[in-house]
């Protein structure tokens, strides 16, 4: 299956200078992955309050996967937990958080990778600066006919509309004069199994085009959120 993401939230802050030269989008990709609806996110959507987190709830997803480019700083693994664990509980399903590990020119990113449970719990958490495997066991809630008709009868009761994006520093870097930066010379660039997408063993990528999306009946609005449900790869 291959989809493309728009980040909701694009940072303007410290090393970040996203929102020159991006655009915002505000699509809830949701993919049924083996009879379970998958939401996903990107990195500061997670870090801004309301956008897919919440959309995701509304959407009643089995898992958000959120992946992410976050540089280090001094004790941001704190940040970072306590963000995932609320995060988890706002979506009401288990989050998983996968991390970059690496260095890029004077950004240094280093990994904390982690999954909690819809309780805010923290199941299993990756070693920092260096490449880490994580394997865990999740109940997850398996995509129902009834949650698709209820965000279809949302759909034809209101329609999409633009969204606000705060472009200022999460809570935790508001007061600072920027971001902690760190030289680290002998970094990786790559982190394996970060950036694999999702496919049945065997076959290549599906791909959806929107106008087949809309025909499918695979498009849908939640809230504010333009939902992409893309193919079940169960079987």
């Amino acid at each position: 299956m291959v989809c493309s993401y728009a980040k909701h939230h694009l940072p303007n802050y410290g090393v970040f200078d996203e929102f020159r030269y991006f655009k915002p989008g505000n699509e809830l990709h949701v993919l049924r992955i083996r009879g379970v609806d998958v939401a996903i996110a990107i990195c500061e959507d997670l870090w801004q309050d309301g956008g897919p987190v919440a959309a995701t709830a509304e959407a009643g997803a089995g898992l958000l996967a959120v992946i992410n480019a976050s540089p280090y700083e001094r004790d941001k693994d704190d940040v970072r937990g306590d963000l995932v664990r609320r995060r988890a509980q706002e979506a009401g399903c288990p989050l998983a958080y996968v991390n970059l590990v690496g260095g890029q020119d004077e950004l240094v990113f280093d990994g904390d990778t982690m999954i909690a449970a819809r309780t805010g719990t923290i199941i299993v958490r990756a070693l920092q600066f260096v490449e880490d495997l994580v394997v865990a066991d999740l109940d997850l809630a398996p995509g129902t006919a009834a949650a698709a008709e209820r965000a279809r009868r949302r759909d034809r009761s209101r329609r999409a509309r633009p969204e606000r994006h705060d472009h200022s520093p999460p809570p935790h870097l508001r007061g600072r004069r920027r971001t902690r930066r760190v030289d680290h010379a002998g970094c990786r660039e790559a982190t394996r199994g970060d950036g694999r997408g999702l496919s049945r063993p065997g076959h290549g990528p599906a791909r959806l085009l929107p106008q087949e999306r809309d025909r499918a009946g695979l498009s849908r609005t939640v809230g504010r959120h333009r939902l992409i449900a893309g193919c079940d790869l169960g079987m």
